[in-house]
């Protein structure tokens, strides 16, 4: 029972491995989904300011040209108001020209609002820029990362399921192999050590009977909890070199 135990140790600890690089299969491509959205907010947050920059840029831009036409009708309108010929024309002008300086002054006024804003978010575009691109940045590293590590767990996979299929053939007790594979469906490591009379896997006191069992070596002992495989760790490796708390 001791060499099936030690055999099923060496299938566990092959089994943990693959089910690592299982668990990474599916956490990373979930990462990198999380990073990408975190990419993408960070970059609709900076387009965001950047449109709103645009968007008063372009406000300013088009009063000025509004004050600038303004102003130079109204010049040329005062230069050639003493030209009129009749009272009504010259009043008609002198209204003219005095909307016309009721406008440049209400885009004037609309100026002074527009700059301070176009300051601020200038100001807020260029933190939320030095803030934003170097996580940009580190994201995107994490991903390309990710993938080559997703990259790789292919061969892993392949070379450990290859590892495992040979060593589940070398195990001569089919009965046993059969418990273990059931319980590894549920439970990883499928199997723990005894640290005095407490099943190191789940902290469960295990029963005197079944410690004499597994000293006595002809039957396969459970967890009364986690349903594990037990085995004490000085008998396994009683005659071996390779235990793995023994070494140095």
């Amino acid at each position: 029972m001791n060499e099936t135990l030690k055999s099923l140790l060496k299938l566990s600890e092959v089994d943990k491995i693959i089910h690592h690089l299982s668990c990474q299969q599916e956490e990373l491509p979930q990462i990198n989904l999380e990073l990408k959205t975190k990419i993408a907010t960070l970059q609709n947050e900076l387009n965001t300011k950047k449109i709103e920059l645009s968007d008063l840029s372009a406000l300013r831009k088009e009063l000025l040209e509004a004050v600038q036409t303004k102003t130079e009708w109204m010049q040329s309108r005062e230069e050639r108001i003493n030209e009129l010929k009749t009272q009504k024309e010259y009043q008609a002008a002198q209204k003219e020209i005095s909307l016309a300086k009721k406008g440049i002054k209400e885009k004037d006024a609309q100026l002074g609002e527009v700059g301070p804003k176009i300051d601020r978010l200038t100001n807020e575009l260029l933190t939320l820029t030095e803030k934003s691109e170097p996580l940009i940045a580190q994201h995107t590293s994490d991903i390309q990362s990710n993938n080559e590590k997703l990259g790789s767990l292919d061969k892993e996979l392949e070379k450990n399921t290859a590892l495992r299929t040979e060593l589940a053939s070398n195990i001569t007790d089919k009965t046993c192999l059969k418990h273990y594979e059931h319980i590894f469906r549920r439970a990883v490591p499928a199997i723990s050590r005894l640290e005095g009379n407490i099943c190191t896997e789940c902290g469960t006191k295990v029963l005197p009977q079944s410690i004499n069992m597994l000293k006595v070596g002809q039957q396969m002992q459970y967890c009364s909890r986690c349903k594990r495989i037990l085995y004490i760790e000085s008998l396994v490796f009683a005659n071996d070199t390779d235990c793995p708390s023994c070494e140095g």
